[in-house]
């Protein structure tokens, strides 16, 4: 999982745009209707499949995510 993804630049971006990143990859995904390549650590996986995939590796990331309370988070409460 600590691996990079083959062909993958990593750089780093602010959150709103990763968020954005990662709507239109979902909606591009959802759309395909092509021919699923093979996926560069399972295999061959059909669209259902690589779904879960990509399902499975955003959770991975948003257990990375820590929410921290706002200055003004007490003044709300």
């Amino acid at each position: 999982l600590n691996e990079p993804i083959p062909g993958e630049a990593v750089s780093e971006i602010s959150a709103a745009d990763g968020l954005g990143r990662l709507w239109r990859s979902l909606e591009d995904f959802q759309s395909f209707d092509g021919e699923m390549q093979p996926h560069f650590a399972y295999g061959g996986l059909n669209k259902v499949q690589f779904g879960k995939a990509h399902q499975l590796h955003i959770e991975n990331h948003l257990e990375e995510v820590s929410v921290l309370p706002s200055a003004n988070s007490d003044a709300q409460n």
